[in-house]
């Protein structure tokens, strides 16, 4: 919900100016927003945020490179996706720079689907049964109950 607010005020600021909207105008339109939450400098919103922001907290340094940035995203990403069961497994990266926007899709697959190394179909029977009991059970008491249906 807050990237959908941020976005459309942003194509609100381009009609009204007439211009592109700088990453510096979404970056503050952000602050402003996330300032009553909180006054970190770091905003992460995702399912998995919490792991992925101490990923953040360990390793962010302000004057990064390019791939060091890539990479720390990339690991924050990977946490939140190994601690959130309901997260997927690709990595998806955007760089914003002046007057570029690269998307890198798919950037890394996190969590890769193991494959099988033989077949494991038993014919019905091939296991062995090891111990089998009987249980002879007696009803006590049987109850009707007549359920309203209107």
């Amino acid at each position: 919900m807050t990237t959908q607010i941020i976005s459309s005020n942003l194509e609100l600021h381009a009609l009204s100016t007439g211009r592109v909207p700088r990453v510096a105008t979404a970056n503050r339109m952000l602050k402003q927003m996330l300032f009553r939450y909180t006054l970190h400098t770091l905003w992460i919103l995702c399912s998995g945020s919490l792991a992925a922001m101490a990923v953040f907290e360990d390793r962010y340094k302000p004057d990064m490179e390019e791939e060091q940035a890539k990479s720390l995203v990339r690991d924050a990403i990977a946490a939140g996706i190994f601690n959130d069961l309901g997260s997927g497994s690709n990595i998806d990266l955007c760089v914003i720079t002046k007057g570029n926007l690269d998307y890198i899709r798919p950037h890394d697959e996190a969590n890769k689907k193991g494959v099988r190394t033989g077949d494991y179909k038993y014919k019905r029977g091939t296991t062995g049964v090891l111990t089998k009991t009987t249980l002879n059970l007696q009803v006590v008491e049987e109850t009707v109950l007549t359920m309203d249906t209107s």
